[in-house]
């Protein structure tokens, strides 16, 4: 049964499990496709790390039809795109493609969805590749300073806090039949999204897709997540960089939290663009950081407001001083109402301008429909930003930071990596 979304946006799910959400641009003259599986690093045994990672590049090489030149060869010969992602929740594909490549398109990459061939010798070669990623990751001081902080961020050694690539020692020790135990278990139809949106007619392609995956069915073993909690701690490494890098943590919630829109607004007025105070006390007057902001790590069933800055280690204690005091203040006099007006104002033009892009309008269904959060419309979002209000915020600050100096204290994560 296709169910109505809003306006040209329809859902539909399959007899075996797997959600179909299209959206069709009258005006299009192309199509962005893509299939999402609920199946990121969390999902990846700590003695198997980076594994969810390894199965996205493994699936470009090869099907029980097509090797991996004939892949790329038959996108380049209607002139599409084709690429792959996991992050820390899900792992994508998608093809871009001019409309008449549609069906090309949903054949493609169901195919390499369904039938990857996980060949001996394709394994070994791609493992090879990924320790060059890894290298690269290891290679780039930021990156690591990332990935220490979250490795100390969560409490109970949670999957959040593993790099998505997992390390060398990992990626050196997954054998085939790991690979195809994980693939298994977790790339099942009800474990699925399929997203398209642009020049496509919905019935057809509900009906092309529904075709493709006939007789396939659910093989998947029920998997359970646990949310993560900070961990309240201080951290610091010692690596001989340029430059210290500040993270600054406090609880956030889930993606779909009814306070999200609200958060978004509160992070855009203290440390997101160049109009925010962090930037524009740290940056603009002090003059102490070139890369300073704040940003929002949200999952599926929890997540952190994280604060960064990269500096001289000699302004490390200064820099603190000025987030936390920063912090204190938010805690305490809330946000005007001009500074709301600017950060909604800049959240609705910043959404809207996202939306020119069929792939990122793809990419919003499939994403929220793979963690199961609900699909608003684009004026859903306008009007979400709109309504809201400094009550609005200050609910949402009572919820991060708390009323008083204990509380704050009590829920910040500070890591520091750099010099001594």
């Amino acid at each position: 049964m296709i169910k109505s979304l809003y306006p040209g946006t329809f859902a539909a799910t399959l007899e075996n499990g797997i959600r179909v959400i299209t959206e069709a641009i009258p005006t299009a003259k192309s199509v962005s496709l893509g299939v999402w599986i609920r199946a990121g690093s969390r999902d990846d045994l700590p003695c198997n790390a980076g594994m969810a990672h390894f199965i996205e590049h493994l699936l470009f090489k090869g099907t029980k039809k097509h090797d991996a030149l004939a892949i790329s060869r038959a996108i380049d010969s209607v002139g599409g795109f084709i690429n792959g992602a996991t992050t820390k929740e899900y792992t994508c594909y998608w093809i871009d493609v001019p409309a008449d490549g549609l069906d090309f398109a949903v054949d493609l990459l169901i195919e390499m969805i369904k039938d990857p061939l996980f060949a001996a010798e394709e394994i070994e070669r791609e493992r090879k590749v990924v320790f060059e990623e890894i290298k690269g990751m290891n290679d780039d001081p930021q990156q690591v300073a990332f990935n220490l902080f979250s490795a100390g961020l969560w409490q109970e050694r949670h999957p959040l806090s593993s790099p998505v690539l997992g390390s060398r020692e990992t990626i050196a020790h997954i054998d085939r039949d790991a690979i195809v135990d994980f693939y298994q278990r977790l790339y099942s139809p009800d474990n699925m999204v399929i997203a398209a949106c642009g020049a496509l007619d919905h019935n057809r392609f509900i009906e092309r897709v529904a075709l493709l995956f006939n007789g396939i069915e659910n093989n998947a073993i029920g998997h359970t997540r646990r949310p993560p909690q900070i961990r309240m701690d201080y951290n610091r490494h010692r690596r001989d960089t340029a430059q210290s890098h500040i993270y600054v943590a406090l609880p956030g919630f889930a993606v779909g939290d009814q306070d999200r829109f609200a958060l978004e607004a509160l992070i855009t007025v203290f440390g997101s663009g160049m109009s925010s105070r962090l930037f524009r006390i740290i940056r603009e007057e002090r003059a102490i950081a070139y890369d300073v902001g704040s940003l929002l790590n949200l999952y599926s069933d929890g997540g952190a407001v994280v604060t960064y800055a990269a500096l001289s280690p000699q302004k490390v204690d200064e820099t603190i001083e000025i987030i936390l005091r920063e912090i204190e203040q938010l805690s305490r006099d809330g946000i005007s109402a001009q500074e709301l007006h600017l950060a909604k104002t800049k959240l609705k033009g910043n959404f809207t301008l996202s939306l020119e892009a069929h792939s990122n309008r793809m990419a919003r269904l499939g994403a929220r429909a793979c963690i199961g959060n609900e699909i608003l419309s684009p004026e859903q979002v306008i009007d979400k930003l709109d309504n809201l209000t400094l009550a609005d915020i200050g609910q949402v600050i009572d919820r991060v930071i708390g009323a008083n100096q204990r509380t704050l204290l009590e829920k910040i994560n500070l890591t520091v990596v750099g010099p001594p």
